[in-house]
């Protein structure tokens, strides 16, 4: 018993994070952020290359309930985007000084980035 005890305070600890939101929130935002680059991947495949003008557009490319929760920050055709890797496509709105905001970038990876205090 003591044994899954430390177990589990193991994983709780590991798992959080000092901030409005753990670390299991944060991946999982990440996550999300990657599943609207991929739909604005589908989106511009099917519209000549265009990315969309908004990300409203989306919600039949994806199964996200909080599309409301992102915002699109490329505009144009995405082949015209230059360095992918570091351009960043879509970008959680909710970001406050000295916390991580996940972010996903026009060659399709996602990662949290911290916003730096003032």
């Amino acid at each position: 018993m003591k044994l899954m005890l430390m177990l589990v305070g193991l994983l709780l600890a590991g798992c959080t994070t000092p901030g409005p939101r753990g670390r299991v929130g944060g991946i999982v935002a990440a996550h999300e952020a990657r599943q609207v680059a991929l739909a604005c991947f589908v989106w511009a495949n099917e519209h000549q290359g265009q990315l969309p003008e908004s990300l409203a557009v989306l919600k039949d490319y994806t199964g996200l309930q909080n599309l409301e929760a992102f915002e699109l920050v490329a505009k144009g055709k995405l082949a015209d985007l230059k360095e992918p890797a570091a351009t960043v496509l879509v970008r959680e709105k909710q970001a406050s000084p000295g916390a991580r905001r996940a972010v996903a970038y026009a060659d399709g990876h996602a990662d949290l980035i911290s916003i730096p205090k003032p």
